[in-house]
């Protein structure tokens, strides 16, 4: 295991340090935005594969591909591929592939999807868990996370670690949190996975689309509608969402999930967004 500043920063010294000039990352879109910014800065390319299962990675991936890159649950559909899948597309990737894993948002899948992620480590070397503070824990300020690999990853893990390793204050918080923090970041991140719930439950009924999110957002289309234009209707109505189209779909928008009033004040604006 690392310990660096961010799980980005991480992630990105990992795909810096895989990539050479002609080499591909493959990753599922939409998704994490700054994938293939990481591979172009490498002086690789990306290719973005639309939806978010392995049949899709796998029927990318060709002799210049390095990497498969992707966030689970999803940035920013907040889709989760299980780990029966995962272990799918590890054991038919090629070997000189590695498979970088950002499970920033894993939390809010529930205690059974964060373990397994990590259990996947025992049997396939070419894969790297990326984990953060910043999500569940809120300790984004501080801009600590972690990579970690199994038994042959360490050449790679060496590789990703901060030249000055982490600040004395990053240090302690994340210390402190995991010696005090652990049962309340549980159950917070089951108040939001109940209200993401009950969200997908009540939107649905009104008519709008919205993806099997596992994370603490919302990813909503309405028929007929641009994402840019059903934005500016909830703005209009009280409610300021992230538009899709910087994110990989222009046709929607992206809605965070947090307490229950929040969630009352969101379905209670909704309908008039929707007859605007």
């Amino acid at each position: 295991m690392v310990v660096g500043n961010g799980a980005a920063q991480l992630l990105g010294s990992a795909i810096l340090s895989l990539i050479e000039p002609g080499d591909e990352l493959v990753c599922p879109w939409p998704g994490y935005p700054q994938l293939p910014l990481l591979a172009r800065r490498a002086r690789g390319a990306a290719v973005p594969v639309p939806g978010f299962s392995a049949a899709a990675l796998l029927e990318a991936v060709n002799p210049r591909t390095r990497v498969v890159a992707l966030a689970n649950p999803n940035d920013a559909t907040g889709e989760h591929m299980a780990p029966g899948e995962l272990a799918e597309l590890l054991g038919a990737l090629p070997e000189r592939v590695i498979v970088l894993l950002d499970e920033a948002l894993v939390d809010f899948a529930g205690p059974d999807a964060a373990r397994a992620g990590l259990g996947l480590l025992e049997e396939h070397s070419r894969l790297l868990v990326f984990r953060s503070f910043s999500k569940a824990w809120g300790l984004a300020g501080l801009r600590c996370g972690y990579a970690v690999g199994g038994e042959g990853a360490e050449l790679m893990l060496e590789q990703l670690e901060p030249e000055l390793g982490i600040n004395d204050l990053t240090r302690a918080g994340a210390l402190e949190a995991l010696r005090s923090c652990g049962p309340m970041t549980i159950q917070r991140a089951a108040a939001v996975g109940e209200q993401r719930d009950r969200l997908i439950s009540e939107v649905r009924r009104m008519g709008v689309q919205a993806s099997d999110s596992r994370a603490n957002f919302l990813w909503l289309g309405r028929p007929g509608v641009s994402g840019a234009q059903f934005a500016d209707a909830l703005g209009r109505a009280g409610i300021i969402v992230a538009q899709g189209g910087p994110l990989g779909d222009p046709r929607r928008v992206r809605v965070s999930v947090q307490d229950e009033p929040a969630s009352a004040r969101f379905l209670s604006a909704l309908p008039n967004a929707l007859a605007d």
